[in-house]
């Protein structure tokens, strides 16, 4: 096709005193412009979901979750209802992601922590330091989420994602169930939070941990299968 140009117009060369660019194929056109309005629209996307996570953090924290309104996040939000609705049907849907982006944040571990960061291969005190120190950073939001009937079922998906970690550890007491120790543990632990959101957080993360720690039962890894 470039050479086709060239043949039709010589003149052009001469004048210009260079080559003429060769033509893209309008499929590889096309192709990134698709791929850039993808990536436009994921970024739409991920910047919307975060005003609507910031309006819910700040409403939460000036009022109770059942006197939260889906038109009190859209004023915060300073967005569409019909955006609202794109993303959610419902604030307990709202809620339900709002506590998937938190744990995710706090229980998976993705190398891009900055601040009290942690491995799959850190100690079990370590992940348990982890966990109070980013609940400490978002200390008024929790608060706030735990203070109103918005804290049952963030407790229950907090207390899931604990049991999880206490499985992956593989404990075990002579004679009591595994199930029933991990359960054992991330009970415990919601509570030790409930507690500790309580009276405002006071306590050092650090020490908070050390405390749990001391009251749980002797514990050995099991034995690994054969």
């Amino acid at each position: 096709m470039y050479d086709n140009i060239i043949a039709e117009n010589p003149r052009a060369v001469q004048r210009t005193g260079r080559s003429i660019p060769p033509v893209r194929p309008l499929a590889d056109k096309n192709a990134k412009l698709c791929g850039d309005k993808e990536a436009f629209t994921d970024r739409r996307i991920a910047k919307t979901r975060k005003a609507i996570f910031a309006a819910f953090d700040a409403l939460i924290v000036r009022k109770d979750y059942a006197k939260i309104s889906v038109q009190d996040i859209i004023d915060e939000a300073d967005i569409g209802r019909s955006t609202f609705y794109e993303h959610f049907e419902t604030k307990d849907e709202l809620l339900r992601a709002k506590c998937t982006d938190l744990f995710r944040h706090i229980f998976v571990p993705d190398g891009t922590e900055k601040t009290h960061a942690f491995s799959r291969n850190s100690t079990f005190e370590e992940k348990i330091a982890h966990i109070l120190c980013h609940l400490l950073d978002d200390k008024k939001v929790v608060k706030g989420i735990l203070a109103g009937e918005s804290g049952e079922p963030f407790l229950r998906f907090f207390r899931g994602c604990l049991k999880k970690v206490a499985e992956d550890e593989r404990f075990c007491v002579p004679g009591v169930p595994a199930e029933y120790l991990q359960n054992h543990i991330a009970g415990a632990f919601v509570e030790t939070v409930r507690w500790w959101t309580e009276r405002d957080c006071a306590m050092p993360p650090e020490e908070l941990c050390r405390c749990f720690l001391a009251l749980l039962p002797p514990m050995s890894p099991a034995p690994a299968a054969k």
